[in-house]
C-alpha cells in the first residue's frame, strides 16, 4: 500500500511540474504572438454557454473589432473571465500573420498565473508523502538508535478512518505502559498498517515502544 501511495502522490508530483514548465511554455508563446500584434478595440456581442459530457461548463466568447478600417463580425476569443458581459469594450491583440486568433490585452497574465499556480498547488501535494515519510524515517532511525524500550500493553485494534485509500482504511495499534515510580500511565498509537496485527499483536499482548527518555510524545 506504500508503493500504491507513492506512485500516486508522484504521479500528483509530475501533474504539477508539467502543468508548472506548461505555464511557462504558453507565456512564452503569448509573448511571441504579441511581439507582432496590435491593440485593436473590440466589443463583445455574444456569450454562448455548454456543457461537455461530465457536466463542465465552458464558454465561448464572440466580439467585433476594427482593424485598419474594417470591421469584423462574429470572431470567438480565446479566453474567458466571469465579469465579461455582452456590449464589453475591451481591447483586443490581432496579429495579421495569424488572422483566426484573438487574444484580450493581459489575460496571458491571470492564464499564466492560473496553470502555474495548479502546477504549484499540485506539486506541493504530491511532495506532502514523501516529505512525511522521509521526518517519519528519521524519527524512527533516531529512536531505534537512541530511545529507550517500553514494554507496554495492547489495549485496542481499530481502523484509522482519518485515511483513506483506495476505499480502505489502515489499522492502529493502541496501547499503553504504566510508570509505576510517576504512577502515570502513557498511551501510544501505532502508525498506519495495511495489514491487520491482531495475529501478532492481540488485545493484552505486550508490544514494544521505542521513546525519547526526555519526551514520552516522542515514541516509534
Amino acid at each position: 500500500m506504500k508503493k500504491t501511495m507513492t506512485i500516486l502522490f508522484s504521479i500528483f508530483a509530475a501533474v504539477g511540474i508539467a502543468m508548472i514548465v506548461g505555464s511557462f511554455i504558453l507565456l512564452h508563446a503569448m509573448n511571441q504572438f504579441e511581439e507582432n500584434a496590435y491593440e485593436v478595440p473590440g466589443v463583445i456581442t455574444d456569450i454562448k454557454e455548454h456543457y461537455d459530457s461530465d457536466d463542465k461548463v465552458s464558454h465561448d466568447v464572440y466580439v467585433k473589432f476594427w482593424y485598419d478600417g474594417e470591421k469584423y463580425e462574429g470572431r470567438r476569443i480565446s479566453s474567458y473571465s466571469s465579469d465579461m458581459y455582452v456590449g464589453e469594450e475591451i481591447t483586443l491583440l490581432y496579429n495579421p500573420a495569424y488572422p483566426t486568433r484573438l487574444d484580450v490585452k493581459g489575460a496571458k497574465y491571470w492564464l499564466f498565473g492560473i496553470l502555474c499556480g495548479m502546477g504549484v498547488i499540485f506539486l506541493l501535494v504530491g511532495s506532502v508523502y514523501p516529505v512525511i515519510m522521509i521526518i517519519k524515517s528519521i524519527k524512527k532511525k533516531n529512536l531505534l538508535r537512541n530511545g529507550m524500550a517500553l514494554s507496554a500493553t495492547v489495549e485496542e485494534i481499530r481502523w484509522d478512518t482519518s485515511l483513506t485509500v483506495m476505499g480502505r482504511h489502515p489499522y492502529v495499534i493502541i496501547c499503553s505502559y504504566h510508570d509505576p515510580g510517576k504512577d502515570v500511565t502513557y498511551r501510544f498509537k501505532s502508525e498506519g498498517v495495511w495489514t491487520n496485527p491482531e495475529e501478532v499483536y492481540p488485545v493484552g499482548s505486550s508490544i514494544e515502544v521505542m521513546v525519547d527518555v526526555n519526551n514520552y510524545k516522542n515514541y516509534y
